[in-house]
């Protein structure tokens, strides 16, 4: 949008809608720092089937999890801005965003202190056997939850690429540490090597499916810990996330660009 455009469409007190904010705003936080930009709508969760039905009317949609998809965006025909509130930005259709001259964001590096804190902490919890979110995945606890979740992005070129051809070349006795992305390890060959006593031990924070599945080989296999996508999820880095988003929000009100990824 041309910044002569701005202050026209800023007289319209543009709609807001946040459709997964999830768990960000636990301890106290707040996206209430949106509200000087126009009338904003908050849902906790949003399933895929009222995605479209919460966009249609919407200036701006902020999203975590949920797929800003094509047709999700046809039915939208206010909508001038998308803000991803993550690092990655897959769950957006970026191509048609360019066409409609949308413009997307998103919040880089927002959880890296975070992510590594977390990846030491599970590496130290392979050494001292810290059991209790792993054994609550097992139990069932995540997949029957309503809420779920910068090192290593995925791609083409290395999805699965941690796979029995890589792991063979690895000594006897490796650890496994992933908080990255699921889908960066074939969890078949994972298992089979922790079965077969080549790996001694994995920890994950993240699956190729998520929530964990129950019939993930991962969870039966010995000396795995999987933890719930929750490497991210420190107050600090959440803190940080409203606030770039704030900033990104802000930038695209005065015609600039913040985090633009489209």
């Amino acid at each position: 949008m041309r910044k002569e455009d701005f202050r026209n469409w800023l007289c319209e007190n543009p709609e807001i809608v946040i459709l997964d904010e999830n768990i960000i705003t636990k301890d106290g936080l707040s996206w209430e720092c949106l509200k000087e930009f126009g009338e904003l709508t908050v849902f906790h969760n949003t399933p895929p089937e009222l995605v479209a039905k919460r966009c249609k009317d919407a200036d701006i949609i902020l999203t975590s999890k949920c797929v800003i998809s094509r047709s999700v965006m046809e039915v939208c025909p206010k909508l001038k801005y998308i803000g991803v509130l993550a690092t990655g930005y897959n769950m957006v259709d970026l191509e048609y965003a360019k066409e409609k001259a949308i413009t997307v964001t998103n919040v880089p590096a927002y959880s890296t202190a975070s992510v590594a804190q977390f990846t030491i902490s599970m590496i130290l919890m392979l050494a001292v056997h810290a059991e209790q979110h792993a054994q609550a995945v097992k139990e069932g606890m995540w997949l029957n939850s309503k809420e779920f979740c910068l090192h290593c992005p995925l791609t083409k070129e290395n999805e699965g690429f941690v796979n029995q051809a890589a792991i063979s070349k690895m000594k006897n006795g490796v650890m496994i540490v992933n908080a990255a992305r699921g889908r960066l390890i074939n969890e078949t060959d994972l298992a089979e090597n922790l079965k077969n006593g080549k790996i001694t031990a994995a920890a994950l924070d993240v699956l190729s499916v998520e929530p964990a599945q129950e019939d993930n080989a991962l969870l039966a296999a010995p000396n795995c810990f999987i933890t719930p996508h929750m490497a991210w999820a420190t107050r600090e880095a959440r803190e940080r996330l409203i606030k770039w988003t704030y900033d990104n929000l802000a930038a695209f009100l005065q015609g600039e660009a913040l985090n633009r990824i489209a």
